[in-house]
């Protein structure tokens, strides 16, 4: 029996210079799976072009095609972009990374970004932060447990990485104050955040502004 975890497949929209594509503009859609030396050359490419389609209906039909030719693979690399795309893509399953630069220079954060703990270095927050159910583009985390969990991480650690490199709707966190680094770093990220405060509990809603 093998319980070996099988490569994780990432795809990246690239454009002509071999750099993150925003989805709006289109591009080459490239495959990348590590093989057994640990180099991930691209195994499928898939050209992207938007632009021909003039409805949101036919837009999302062939977001939804794109997904598709993507097989197993629920991640997609590329420049931020609106809302739409983001939905779009993930009610197909494919989550949308907001990534800048050529492949070496992301690929390698989001594969750590969804290794299991065990298998992380000492020094990489582990991912703890998870998809809400049948809600496309929530996620959710109990920085209390996390925390609990995982001690010498504080929530800056656990959380940035998330913030940089993770296209979302909303994340909802319950934890017992507001962190105080997000008053200069939201507006930084694009980000805004709204707190609700119950007894000694505070859920806090992070959304792009």
């Amino acid at each position: 029996m093998n319980d070996e975890t099988p490569p994780m497949k990432i795809a990246a929209l690239l454009d002509s210079a071999g750099v993150a594509a925003d989805l709006q503009e289109g591009g080459t859609i490239y495959l990348f799976e590590r093989g057994k030396n640990g180099e991930r050359p691209p195994s499928k490419q898939l050209d992207f072009s938007p632009a021909k389609f003039t409805s949101m209906a036919e837009l999302r039909s062939y977001i939804g095609f794109a997904s598709g030719q993507l097989e197993d693979c629920k991640i997609l690399a590329a420049k931020a972009s609106n809302g739409f795309y983001r939905v779009a893509f993930e009610s197909f399953g494919v989550s949308l990374w907001a990534v800048e630069g050529a492949p070496q220079d992301f690929i390698g954060a989001i594969e750590a970004f969804y290794a299991k703990p065990t298998t992380l270095a000492q020094n990489q927050p582990p991912t703890l932060i998870t998809p809400v159910p049948n809600k496309a583009g929530y996620y959710a985390a109990d920085l209390r447990e996390v925390m609990s969990r995982k001690a010498g991480l504080n929530s800056k650690e656990i959380l940035l990485p998330f913030f940089r490199h993770t296209a979302f709707t909303c994340l909802e966190l319950v934890c017992d104050h507001v962190p105080k680094w997000f008053e200069n770093e939201l507006p930084a990220l694009k980000l805004r955040a709204d707190a609700e405060f119950a007894d000694k509990t505070v859920k806090i809603r992070v959304y792009p502004q």
